[in-house]
């Protein structure tokens, strides 16, 4: 009985062991000379809601546009960070299909 309760631990340690954010900073710098963000899906994106509004994306007259969020950044430490006056932290939401 002793050791069950670590036996018990094992699959909530293995199912927080992949946890973390899905997204990141290249490795690569853009033209600005900046990383760029990314999501693990290459279909999404990572954004940062504007306050007391939901990411999403909307036709507009130019197309689809995102709305409700800004893009996220990278920073020189090449972490993943929100603009300023919007609300931490980033997420990944998938882009229209063109």
């Amino acid at each position: 009985m002793r050791h069950s309760l670590p036996l018990l631990a094992l699959p909530l340690l293995a199912s927080l062991a992949g946890c973390g954010p899905d997204y990141y900073c290249s490795d690569f710098d853009d033209a600005t000379g900046r990383a760029v963000a990314f999501c693990d899906d290459p279909r999404q994106s990572p954004v940062c809601n504007l306050p007391g509004e939901e990411a999403r994306f909307e036709e507009g007259t130019r197309g689809t546009e995102l709305t409700g969020a800004e893009y996220a950044t990278c920073d020189e430490a090449r972490e993943v960070v929100c603009p300023f006056g919007t609300v931490e932290p980033p997420l990944c939401i998938t882009e229209p299909e063109l």
